[in-house]
């Protein structure tokens, strides 16, 4: 016959420090009303929303003052074929583009490639 050491008829208990008694003690604490553990990832999903909304309409009100260039070329003395493929990328990015007191011979320039219209040059 072996021996297999003391033998008790006790009803063993949960242990203490185990991962099951701190998930009993949260679930308890839920149950008889204590702090709700969700809000902390409630409040950072409202703040996230409040700045996205933020983010929008500065944006909004960014890409709104953009839909008109202006640019007024009285001081210009030079502007080759990129300054003029410059400003048509501006009028095709932009809802309306506007140059004012362009220089006579650039003026004669860009009316030899007929960008006059697109380019909206007044005197």
């Amino acid at each position: 016959m072996t021996d297999s050491g003391p033998v008790s008829g006790a009803v063993a208990g949960p242990a203490r420090g185990t991962a099951c008694e701190d998930e009993t003690t949260a679930a308890s604490a839920a149950a008889r009303g204590g702090p709700w553990p969700f809000w902390l990832p409630v409040g950072m999903l409202f703040v996230g929303l409040i700045l996205t909304g933020v983010f929008v309409a500065i944006s909004a009100s960014a890409h709104s003052s953009t839909e008109k260039r202006l640019s007024d070329l009285m001081g210009l003395r030079f502007a080759d074929s990129s300054a003029i493929a410059l400003w048509v990328r501006w009028s095709t990015a932009v809802h309306e583009i506007q140059l004012r007191d362009v220089p006579p011979i650039l003026r004669r320039v860009i009316d030899s490639v007929r960008l006059i219209n697109t380019l909206n040059v007044k005197p």
